[in-house]
């Protein structure tokens, strides 16, 4: 069995693995794309087909595809790698639970707010949330973050907060697991 240092040797040299998650930060076209779209059902629907008349249909969906170009455009992909346990405990025992909010009685802590300081935290110049732009990565300011925060869906909040829970959490209980049930396996010759 290996030594406690060199077990924190090998955590230490070990890459951390990210979590990325894709949101939508877009404006909201969706009322102008819904009226285009019903001028094209209309004019579909219109039995009055002269020869030659321009409808406007052509350009009616030119402007639907260039909205559906720019909602495209407005993906954004952030990754969310582990904090060290220091600072997990240290959001999650600052940010109690709220008061009849269910998500928070499940986990005892305030989900919401432990995410949103997860993103933003940093140790040493070392960020663990960031935005992916390609190939390379682009941190967010503090500002930042809260913008994206106030702007993004609902989905995507909750995408957001599950990959920052995934990654603390989740991820590194289900390790913890396996490693046990291969322990307790090892020592009685089965899988």
């Amino acid at each position: 069995m290996p030594s406690i240092d060199e077990l924190l040797a090998a955590r230490a040299a070990a890459k951390p693995k990210p979590i990325e998650v894709t949101v939508l930060l877009d404006a909201d076209t969706s009322k102008e794309l819904e009226e285009l779209e019903a001028q094209l059902e209309a004019i579909a629907a219109d039995e009055d087909k002269r020869l030659g008349a321009e409808d406007g249909a052509e350009a009616i969906q030119e402007r639907i595809d260039e909205l559906k170009a720019s909602t495209a455009q407005a993906l954004v992909t952030f990754a969310f790698e582990k904090l060290p346990g220091d600072m997990w405990i240290d959001l999650t025992s600052r940010n109690p639970m709220r008061p009849g909010a269910l998500v928070d009685m499940n986990y005892g802590y305030n989900l919401d707010a432990v995410a949103q300081a997860a993103v933003k935290a940093e140790r040493g110049g070392h960020h663990f949330a960031w935005q992916v732009d390609g190939e390379k990565t682009v941190v967010l300011t503090d500002a930042q973050w809260d913008a994206v925060f106030a702007e993004l869906y609902g989905h995507d909040a909750q995408a957001v907060r599950d990959a920052v829970w995934e990654v603390n959490e989740w991820g590194p209980s289900q390790k913890l697991v396996e490693a046990k049930k291969a322990r307790a396996g090892s020592g009685t010759g089965s899988n």
